[in-house]
């Protein structure tokens, strides 16, 4: 009889364990980046990994909706000598690199276009705030800004904190316990379910609903994020340099139809959660500025106004801005500088 339960409790762990595994890759081969940058990356002992230098790659988006060729420059960065004057810095992710534009549509250039001066895109695809600060540092100050914009990204940046650690010295790496990673495994299982199955049309639903509403991540890695924020602050402030933090809403955060769906489709308990904090990201981001006397930029309320008007702002699949997306927040950001 003991040895009967013992062998249905080691085949129902073995089940867990394979779901769990065959989901992780599942989400792995889901989440991968569509332009496929493996060809470029490069690993860095900073920034967790790089894009090689002088390269061009021709990116396409989920289901062919755009297509974008980039070219990176001399430090493996998506950004042109232009104009002299003030140099403000540009700092993020794969929104920020513009995923989704040509060169002639990046946040670098749309804001460049409005003030003047010149503006560096610093942004790399697949990294979070510990790695936008160590580029800052290695980068950004060399180039001698007058200003930094940090742009946080709310589908994967807690995420990529944490996994940042991976890649650096034992000494600094920050990994879930055992249980937090079984706790956050099932959890991922629950809420990526309805986008593995087709049911959600975009992945940025599931990565808010796990960044943000579920999960160890906010409470492992949102310290991150503020730890790497304010420390940026202050070294700007050191070196007389102004330092502005602002959130890239997420799609299912202002359209209407993904919202919908993101309601429909979730699991009760995290739909609630959305419902009654919607703004969560930007909240949290905003306190902690405030805290550190740090300014932030509102971009939700403007993307949510425009969103009603029918105005499409990102690529509808994977999230990514398009040029019109670019381009508001250029006009937001360039009227606060």
């Amino acid at each position: 009889m003991l040895r009967s339960i013992i062998a249905r409790l080691g085949l129902a762990v073995i089940s867990v364990v394979v779901t769990l595994a065959a989901a992780e890759v599942a989400l792995r081969l889901l989440t991968v980046s569509p332009g496929d940058y493996r060809s470029l990356v490069l690993p860095d002992a900073r920034f967790g990994h790089r894009l090689r230098p002088n390269a061009e790659l021709t990116v396409s988006g989920v289901g062919g909706v755009y297509t974008t060729r980039f070219r990176t420059d001399s430090t493996g960065f998506r950004s042109r000598e232009r104009g002299l004057g003030r140099t403000v810095i540009l700092l993020g992710d794969s929104e920020v690199f513009g995923q989704g534009v040509d060169d002639d549509a990046t946040l670098d250039a749309a804001i460049e276009h409005l003030i003047g001066g010149r503006v560096v895109n610093l942004g790399l695809p697949g990294i979070g705030t510990l790695a936008e600060e160590a580029i800052l540092s290695e980068a950004g100050f060399p180039l001698s800004p007058t200003a930094v914009i940090l742009f946080i990204t709310p589908g994967n940046d807690l995420r990529d904190n944490i996994n940042y650690g991976r890649m650096q010295p034992p000494r600094s790496k920050q990994r879930l316990a055992l249980a937090d990673r079984v706790r956050a495994g099932v959890q991922r299982l629950v809420i990526w379910a309805p986008t593995l199955a087709g049911f959600l049309p975009t992945d940025q639903i599931p990565q808010l609903a796990e960044q943000w509403y579920s999960g160890p991540w906010v409470d492992k890695g949102l310290p991150l994020m503020e730890g790497a924020i304010a420390r940026m602050a202050t070294n700007s402030r050191q070196v007389g340099v102004s330092f502005t933090v602002a959130v890239i809403p997420a799609l299912p955060q202002f359209e209407p139809s993904h919202k919908a769906a993101m309601f429909a489709m979730l699991p009760d308990n995290i739909a609630s959660s959305l419902r009654a904090d919607p703004r969560r990201p930007q909240r949290l981001v905003e306190s902690l500025c405030a805290h550190h006397g740090i300014r932030y930029i509102e971009l939700l309320d403007e993307f949510s106004r425009l969103a009603t008007e029918g105005v499409i702002l990102k690529h509808p699949v994977d999230g990514h801005l398009n040029a019109r997306g670019t381009a508001e927040i250029a006009r937001i950001v360039a009227s606060a500088l």
